[in-house]
């Protein structure tokens, strides 16, 4: 992890994705914040020193089962708010993030964030509408699991969370994820692989994203 001022921050286009909502007072107190591929931005427990919002990258929110497994929540990208349930007092226990490639945030200290925006109507209103997209995301992937095909909707999953073009996620995570078993997700994954979707690697999978995308534009005329 790596925190830059904004005046200091090596990526500087990024600068331009920060959401307009936010006034001086608090981009002053604010920070650029970067993690690298397999960094935690939390851990499950810990409190959330700030309220993160995504520039570029994307991470995933693990949780810890009573077995000892970990379990994929939600996968958040660029234009995602982390942190923000804690800030509305909206989730009681906090999940572990993993970064799963570069990720880059604009991080507001928890502390400033409860003294300028808890109250801002504006920033409420843009919270509530992404906590609301958050929810119609997780119902339009439960519908999914029960209409779609698995190569279908692995397809799309390949396609949004690859990193680079390299997949790299761990099948037993998946398969649950997904709603399916280790055995049909590994079939389902030679399936792609012999029909030149993907290509296995030495540390997970090629992908090919145009050819994906012509897979999944063949379910959507189902």
């Amino acid at each position: 992890m790596k925190k830059y001022l904004l005046t200091d921050c090596p990526v500087k286009h990024l600068i331009n994705q920060i959401p307009p909502i936010f006034n001086e007072n608090i981009l002053k107190d604010s920070r650029i914040i970067h993690f690298t591929k397999n960094e935690y931005l939390n851990h499950e427990g810990d409190t959330f020193d700030y309220l993160f919002f995504i520039l570029s990258g994307k991470t995933k929110i693990l949780r810890n089962e009573p077995n000892g497994k970990q379990r994929i929540a939600q996968f958040l990208s660029a234009g995602d708010f982390i942190g923000d349930l804690a800030l509305v007092k909206g989730e009681k226990k906090s999940s572990d993030i993993l970064a799963i490639g570069e990720v880059w945030t604009f991080a507001i200290p928890q502390v400033i964030a409860q003294e300028e925006l808890y109250y801002d109507v504006q920033f409420l209103q843009t919270i509530a509408r992404h906590i609301a997209q958050k929810m119609l995301l997780r119902t339009d992937h439960f519908t999914k699991n029960q209409s779609f095909s698995l190569k279908y909707r692995l397809a799309m999953l390949l396609l949004e969370f690859s990193t680079d073009n390299i997949y790299e996620e761990k099948h037993e995570q998946i398969a649950d994820y997904l709603g399916t078993s280790y055995r049909h997700l590994t079939y389902t994954l030679k399936w792609l692989r012999d029909n030149q979707y993907i290509s296995k690697q030495k540390k997970g999978y090629l992908i090919f994203p145009d050819k994906l995308k012509q897979l999944i534009a063949e379910a959507n005329h189902y």
